[in-house]
This record gives C-alpha cells, sequence and structure tokens, in this order.
C-alpha cells in the first residue's frame, strides 16, 4: 500500500507538471524534457505493476495459472524501472558537475573505446575459429570424448584406498566459451579485467581438436601448447596497453574538462576561493602575562635542535612499540612499559613547554596542537588507569593511544604536503562517492527483482556454484554486498554464470512467479556494472586525485594557500580588532614584513615597493574620514599580480566583476 500511496504521490506530480508546462506543442514542455519523460514512463509502468499485483492477490492464484496468461507475469519485472528514478539526483550540482566532466572526458575516449571494440572483435573470431565446440571435459578425466564419458567411476577422496566413492560420469563444458562470437566477446572482456585469465588460457592449452565428426573431445595436459601465444598476446595488446592507455587519457582528458572558465588550475582555483571568502582574524596576543618567559619558551620550542629530538624520540617510541609480537617474555613485556612510560614523560613535558610558550589561547587555535595534546593527556590517562585500576592487567593498554604518537611524524615537511593535499582532495570527492553509490544502489535493485528468486545454497556443499548463503540477491543488503565483490574483480565471471539460465546448479524458491530463476540478461548486467563501477569511477578517482596531486609534484616555493594564510595571519596583527580592513598606508609595512611570493621583504627598495602598491589598484573603502584597504581586495589584487591573471582575455572580464564586488 506504501509503494500504491508514493506511486499516486508522482502520478501526480506529472499531471501538475503537464498542466504547468503544457505537453509536447511548445518549446520547454512536459514531453519535450527526457527527465519528465523517464519520469512519466517510470510512473505508468509502476502503476501497471501494481494493478497487476493486486489483482493477482485478489483472485489468490499463482502467477502462471492465472487467467492473464504467462505473459502477464513479465509486467512484474517493469518494477526494475523504478529504479531510473534514482536518476533524478543529477539535477544536484556537485553531481551534475561531476558527470559533465565525465561525460566530457568519454567523447574524447570514445576513439579509444572504438578501437578497442574492433580489437575484441578480431580476436573473439579468431578465438571463435580456434576453439570452437573444444571446451568440453568428462568428470572422469580417463574418458576423451561424448560417447566415452558414461556410465559410472571410482573416485578416492581420501588416502584410504578401500573406501572408494561411485561418481556418475558426466559431459560438462566450460563456463566460459569460444562456441560463438558473443560467447567469444564475454571471455575476452573477462580476461580484460585479469580476473581469471590464466585459467582461461589453460583452458585453451589443455583443449583437444575436434573430430572428425566435429565430436569434441575432452581435456589433455598441453595438448595445444601453441594456442598459449593467442592468449599471452591478447592480453599484452589489450589489457596492458589500451586498457591503461584508455584510463590515462580518460584521466587526462578529465582534467581538461576539470578547468574552469577562466582555464584555472586546481592551485590557482583554491587561492582565488580562498581570496573571496576568507574571514579577518582577531589577534591574540603572544604574551599576555610574562613576556619574558613566554619568549624564552618560544624560542625553545620553535628552535630546529628541539624539533628534531622531538622527532627522533616520537621514531624510537614507535619502533620500540614495532617489537611487540605474540608470547613475549614478562622481562620484554615490563621493559617494553616502563620505555613507553618514559616516553609518555617526556612528551608530556614538551606538551607543557609548549603551553607556556603559547599560551593556552594561542596554542589550542591550532588543530595539530589540540591533536598533540589529546595524544599526551590519552598516554597520561593510560598510564595513570595502569597504576590504579588495572595494576595486576595487561601491559597492552598503556599502548593503545601511544600508538597514534607515531601519526606525529605526518608533520615532517614533505609529508605534511601530502597530508596537505590529501585533505584538499577529500574535500572533492563526495560527489564522486555519491554518484558511484548512485549505481550501486541502481544495480542492486535491478539484481534483487532479476536473480532475487535464486535460491542460494551452502558454500561447504558446492564449491562451482556461487550463489550462496553469503553471496545472493535475496534482498537489497545482500546484493549491495554481494557487487561490492564484484566491483572489486573478486570472482565476478563466475558469479555472473551462477546467475544464468544455463547455469547447472541453479535452484528456484517456491514463491518464485516463473518457473525460471537464472535470466540471461546477467551478460549485459554484470559486465556493464564491472565497466561502470570497477573501470570508469575507479579511472574517474584517480583523476580527481592525480589531478590535486599536481600541486605536490610542483615547486612549492610558487604561490600556495600555505603563503596565503601566513598574510592574514600577519594581517590580523595589524587589525587587531578584526575588522577585515586597514589603512591604505599600512599596506606598506605589512608587505615589508611578509616575504616573497606575496609580499616583498624588508630587503626590497622603497622605490620597487611603491610601484607594486601603485600596480596592485586596489578599491579604496572610505570608514568615515579614513581610507582603507580590505583584507579581500587585497588578497585579490595580490594574485592577480602574482598569477598575472590580467593578462588572459578571459580572466579580465571576471576580475572587472570581481572587483567591482569587493
Amino acid at each position: 500500500y506504501l509503494d500504491l500511496v508514493v506511486i499516486i504521490y508522482f502520478l501526480l506530480e506529472s499531471v501538475l507538471k503537464m498542466i504547468a508546462l503544457g505537453l509536447i506543442v511548445h518549446k520547454g514542455s512536459y514531453f519535450r524534457g527526457l527527465v519528465n519523460l523517464v519520469d512519466f514512463i517510470v510512473t505508468l509502468t509502476s502503476l501497471v505493476a501494481v494493478v497487476v499485483y493486486f489483482a493477482r492477490r485478489s483472485e489468490d492464484v499463482p502467477c502462471i495459472s492465472y487467467g492473464f496468461s504467462k505473459a502477464m507475469c513479465g509486467i512484474q519485472w517493469l518494477r526494475i524501472l523504478r529504479v531510473f528514478r534514482l536518476l533524478r539526483a543529477t539535477r544536484i550540482t556537485g553531481i551534475y558537475t561531476t558527470l559533465s566532466g565525465l561525460a566530457t572526458a568519454m567523447k574524447a575516449v570514445v576513439t579509444i573505446l572504438l578501437f578497442s571494440s574492433l580489437m575484441i572483435t578480431a580476436f573473439a573470431i579468431t578465438g571463435t575459429s580456434l576453439f570452437r565446440g573444444r571446451l568440453y571435459y568428462c568428470t572422469d578425466p580417463s574418458k576423451n570424448t561424448r560417447h566415452e564419458c558414461q556410465g559410472q567411476f571410482f573416485t578416492y577422496p581420501t588416502s584410504d584406498l578401500s573406501c572408494p566413492m561411485v561418481e556418475t560420469r558426466e559431459w560438462i563444458k566450460y563456463a566460459i566459451d569460444f562456441d560463438n562470437f558473443g560467447a567469444s566477446f564475454l571471455t575476452l572482456f573477462v580476461m580484460i579485467t585479469q580476473e581469471g585469465w590464466p585459467w582461461i588460457m589453460y583452458s585453451g592449452v589443455d583443449s583437444q581438436e575436434l573430430l572428425d565428426d566435429y565430436e569434441p573431445q575432452g581435456t589433455r595436459h598441453y595438448a595445444s601448447h601453441l594456442s598459449a601465444f593467442y592468449f599471452i598476446f591478447y592480453m599484452m595488446a589489450l589489457t596492458y596497453i589500451l586498457y591503461n592507455l584508455f584510463g590515462g587519457l580518460l584521466i587526462t582528458k578529465f582534467h581538461e574538462s576539470s578547468l574552469t572558465t577562466l582555464d584555472l588550475d586546481f592551485n590557482q582555483e583554491s587561492l582565488l576561493r580562498f581570496a573571496l571568502t576568507v574571514k579577518p582574524l582577531k589577534h591574540v596576543p603572544k604574551f599576555s602575562c610574562c613576556p619574558g618567559i613566554n619568549r624564552w619558551f618560544q624560542t625553545l620550542v620553535n628552535h630546529r635542535v628541539f624539533k628534531v629530538i622531538v622527532f627522533i624520540l616520537i621514531g624510537i617510541n614507535t619502533f620500540v612499540l614495532i617489537l611487540q609480537h605474540h608470547e613475549m617474555d614478562e622481562e620484554v613485556k615490563l621493559a617494553i612499559y616502563w620505555i613507553n612510560v618514559t616516553f609518555t614523560l617526556l612528551f608530556a613535558i614538551e606538551t607543557f613547554l609548549k603551553l607556556v610558550a603559547y599560551t593556552t589561547p594561542i596554542y589550542f587555535g591550532k588543530t595539530w596542537r589540540v591533536f598533540e595534546f589529546l595524544i599526551a593527556a590519552g598516554s597520561l590517562l593510560e598510564f595513570f588507569l595502569q597504576l590504579t585500576v588495572l595494576k595486576h592487567g595487561s601491559y597492552a593498554f598503556s599502548h593503545i593511544v601511544s600508538s597514534f604518537r607515531s601519526l606525529r611524524l605526518l608533520k615532517l615537511p614533505r609529508i605534511y604536503y601530502i597530508l596537505w593535499t590529501v585533505t584538499k582532495t577529500l574535500e572533492l570527492l563526495p560527489w564522486i562517492f555519491a554518484l558511484l553509490a548512485g549505481v550501486y544502489i541502481i544495480y542492486s535493485l535491478i539484481g534483487v527483482q532479476l536473480f532475487g528468486a535464486i535460491e542460494p545454497v551452502s558454500i561447504d556443499l558446492n564449491e562451482e556454484f556461487h550463489i550462496t548463503e553469503f553471496n545472493n540477491f535475496g534482498n537489497f543488503i545482500q546484493a549491495l554486498l554481494l557487487l561490492i565483490r564484484v566491483s572489486t574483480g573478486e570472482n565476478w565471471q563466475n558469479v555472473m554464470y551462477s546467475c544464468t539460465e544455463y547455469s547447472s546448479f541453479l535452484k528456484c524458491h517456491n514463491t518464485t512467479c516463473s518457473e525460471q530463476c537464472g535470466n540471461n540478461f546477467a551478460y549485459i548486467y554484470f559486465p556493464s556494472f564491472f565497466f561502470l563501477s570497477a573501470i570508469l569511477v575507479l579511472n574517474l578517482f584517480v583523476a580527481v586525485i592525480s589531478d590535486k596531486f599536481d600541486f605536490f609534484v610542483e615547486d612549492h616555493s610558487q604561490l600556495n594557500l600555505l603563503h596565503l594564510k601566513k598574510f592574514v595571519k600577519l594581517w590580523s596583527e595589524h587589525d587587531e580588532e578584526g575588522r577585515g580592513t586597514l589603512p591604505y598606508k599600512e599596506l606598506l609595512k605589512l608587505f615589508k614584513r611578509c616575504d616573497p611570493p606575496l609580499g616583498s621583504g624588508s630587503c626590497c627598495p622603497l622605490a620597487v615597493q611603491y610601484k607594486r602598491l601603485i600596480k596592485l589598484n586596489m578599491p579604496i573603502v572610505m570608514d568615515g574620514d579614513e581610507e582603507r584597504v580590505s583584507l579581500n581586495a587585497t588578497l585579490f589584487a595580490l594574485l592577480r599580480v602574482s598569477l598575472n591573471l590580467g593578462q588572459r582575455s578571459k580572466s579580465c572580464r571576471f576580475l572587472g566583476v570581481c572587483t567591482c564586488v569587493l
């Protein structure tokens, strides 16, 4: 009933849009929009499926024996179309931008896709000619033909030869084959994913020539060893070259499509965004009560030798914790424990010195110092609990928080740049995660409708059937977990074969609407999902991350966000009230204190500094009778000059508009 209420709601939405926009005659009408057309078809088909469901329920008869004929049962499959309503989420700006960039990149790599398809087609035709009808085997290895593979034979599941087991001979075709072009193309696509390709190659190597009456023979080790060159050449040509070429070209084109209309890279775009949105800081005096003592301690904790000693102690402490292992001697456990306590006290002293040096407001003003304080406080708390509550407990308890101390090594200069770049990259990934989640949800819902009636088997009873109690489409959660496994490439082709009509071990639930619960649509369902999730979206992840890591491999002496943050901090020392404006005469003093590339430094000639100030051409803000300049306008003018944005024709219009706004 809830399903019916939702369908009626969407039907009313469609009717209201038809009234508001019109039907189809004029531009912008309802049926001229692709999204509206999909919505209407989905709503209409969902309504038909619900009507058929209530009709069956009222008669209380199975679907197959119902009077509408067996074909009416297929109407229930129209429910699958409802999942496409999730495509309405593409109207969200972030997802739409990601899809637009991906679509632009795909237009550029469509030639590679076409060329790859032609190459696979050529190899598929060759494979059909070479291995058509040859990939069969008898469960009794001593029999090579279909006529011989009859009756029963003995097997010995254990090493005891007095306990044989009788089994029936079966003539079985491999799950993968080259019997026709479609099967060959699918097999070669599976090889591109590098999942199980050695087994496919060995199956071809062990295959034998057909008999004179085109009767297939069984397998024999290395019966056609030259066939290995076919598979090896294919893997080198398609997988290792074209597949990586496709990924590289997709990444490159996505980088180009992600550039703004100003042709700015990630670093320049981040700088402009920061300049336009940054808020002024309220200056906190460095030395509040005892300036002499604070200054001395600050000199100590900022000294290079002090920092090097701290990093060495962190490294030694991490190495000591690495030495832990199972079944250690009590003496070793006790030694590691007291060494860790010693380091805990040393780092607690370090934290105390920094608190005295910076004072409480400044110390807790940085996230990194808060992290250091929490590690030190947590380690002391562990030590206190070990001495009081857990006197006879395990020494391992004192190592839990201390093990996170090694993360402080991330503050090393080069590593810190990587960490900073990763954090900036993570800000841009949510929309890709949303796009990937949409693919998973849509395919999970379709999978439940298509393969939900397949009865799973115990993994201990049948190792050849891959729809088990752990991997099945019985409900949405199970389908989602199975698709996550498929996207990792873990044995995904066998899951696909288990869902087809030709699976030997396929069984259906008694509640299924049809006598056959397998579906050959699996040959389209699984490859398309693997292409979207594991190939396309994965390369999209790599494209976004590599685009942002371009900044890491570049010269860090160039202008970046760290320079802008330092400039804002120096600005706060001149603008102690945090008003966001300064008298324009103060700018010269500020630029002298700030090093290049934003400032001029104290050694720069005065004439050069005045010339640079004039070149900035910043707007003046009147505050009473005093002429002042704003922080955002100053940063924007500095970026315009430092990045030479004024020389670009596309940028000039944008700069003029933004300057007026500021």
